[in-house]
């Protein structure tokens, strides 16, 4: 039986199953989204990840423009955008460009984490990965926010394509340096679930309190980041979930691994413990067909009026 519809996302990091490379993984993201766009899901985001053999997606605004021609409705973003890796107006130009591209549909996600090695973050030109303040991290997300400002500070200096919609803009994270800056800047707040599922609470709870409303957002809005593995049996689940090549958080415990009513039971509690304005679900194994059985499971757990989430969507 279906429970009550839930806003789902999907965060598609292009993963490499063992054997295959990683432009087999890229290539297969177009007909992935438009997958998930079928199923019902309103979102979908690309990660940016930096000389790993596990996952393709580097470049997640090149996927994004690919994956907005070939789909609808679903809206597409980065989940996320290293902040520190780029100059902020090259981020402005790249997804004011994307939303020429779709307009209304395109989200930016804003990470800090370097998103690989310390030595790859150097070569980007992020020489503060994870150890700037709150301040220097503060004036590097004002000066990207100038570029979607229609009073910019300098009106000389512009993001084109200056005319199209601005983005969707969203702070990711897992700790209380993330929800400090989202409540300061007023921007909603894309909590790693996967990552920190014990402090989840705290930062959510921190978030809300010290929210002050922006241009961009007038309300806290929260959205949670989980990873997540629905099977049709548990022992199924539960084996491929253990696969370390697949734990983004690095431990277990932020996994949601099971049968549907397990999952069903998990998610619930955890929207009744959050109360979060969606949820951005990302799930990992090694076998693509099981990766994709576990989002159609998911589908007809929680987005059973799928016609009326795609039309309100459009």
């Amino acid at each position: 039986m279906p429970s009550a519809p839930m806003r789902l996302g999907v965060l598609d990091p292009c993963p490499v199953p063992a054997g295959d490379s990683a432009s087999k993984s890229v290539r297969g993201a177009i007909e992935f989204a438009k997958d998930i766009e079928s199923l019902g899901f309103e979102r979908i985001w690309y990660a940016e990840h930096h000389s790993g053999h596990n996952f393709g997606s580097a470049s997640p605004e090149v996927i994004i423009a690919a994956v907005a021609q070939c789909t609808s409705y679903l809206r597409v973003g980065a989940g996320g955008v290293i902040l520190n890796n780029h100059p902020p107006l090259r981020i402005a130009e790249a997804f004011r460009t994307l939303s020429a591209i779709a307009p209304g549909r395109i989200d930016l996600g804003i990470a800090r984490a370097p998103g690989g090695s310390p030595q790859a973050a150097q070569l980007l030109g992020n020489v503060k990965p994870e150890s700037d303040t709150i301040a220097e991290y503060g004036a590097r997300l004002q000066e990207l926010l100038e570029f979607f400002s229609p009073f910019p500070f300098d009106p000389t200096v512009f993001a084109v394509p200056e005319d199209s919609p601005t983005p969707s803009v969203l702070i990711l994270g897992s700790g209380l340096f993330s929800a400090a800056i989202a409540s300061a800047f007023g921007l909603p707040l894309v909590f790693a679930h996967f990552v920190s599922p014990r402090r989840a609470e705290k930062v959510i709870a921190t978030y809300r309190r010290d929210f002050r409303p922006s241009v961009l957002a007038t309300r806290p809005e929260v959205h949670l980041a989980i990873q997540v593995l629905c099977l049709d049996t548990a022992q199924q689940a539960g084996h491929l979930a253990m696969d370390p090549r697949y734990l983004l958080g690095g431990k277990l415990e932020g996994i949601l691994a099971g049968t549907p009513t397990a999952v069903d039971d998990a998610l619930r509690s955890l929207n009744e413990l959050h109360n979060p304005d969606s949820m951005i679900v990302v799930t990992l194994c090694e076998n693509p067909q099981l990766r994709m059985r576990s989002y159609e499971l998911l589908g007809d757990l929680f987005l059973s009026s799928r016609e009326r989430i795609t039309a309100d969507t459009r």
